[in-house]
């Protein structure tokens, strides 16, 4: 006789052939702590680009606020400070290097300065960039 008319007869235990109930249990518990893993890892991707993404907007923010220095906001030694969209700012402009910031300027000529630009989101964020530019005494 050949095995495919074997084929239907019970297994040496006496159990039909196939997955057992607890198998079947334990594959979907092996499938559901995958999909766990798998959804956390997708969740924590979306946070970091959701933050990168923010920081970049106050980064641009910041930049944005060093390109007014100089057309907008004053090059001179001071504090200025602003709100817009809901963003507070900040520029700080002191003469680069400090030691320079008590003498009275040699001459009206070009003069370096320190520009720090702090910009704060309404949560709380804060970001700043500092750069030198140069500039007239007045």
């Amino acid at each position: 006789m050949s095995n495919c008319a074997n084929s239907d007869r019970p297994n040496r235990k006496g159990f039909p052939g196939g997955f057992t109930l607890l198998e079947v249990l334990i594959a979907f518990t092996i499938m559901a702590v995958a999909l766990v893993a798998l959804l956390q890892a997708f969740s924590t991707g979306l946070a970091s680009t959701s933050a990168a993404e923010a920081r970049s907007h106050l980064v641009q923010r910041a930049q944005s606020r060093l390109a007014d220095v100089g057309a907008g906001i004053p090059l001179e030694p001071g504090v200025h400070t602003g709100h817009e969209d809901g963003f507070d700012w900040r520029a700080d402009i002191q003469p680069f290097p400090p030691e320079a910031q008590g003498q009275e300027p040699q001459s009206l000529g070009p003069k370096l300065f320190r520009v720090e630009v702090t910009v704060i989101a309404p949560d709380g964020r804060r970001q700043g960039l500092t750069t030198l530019r140069m500039g007239e005494v007045r």
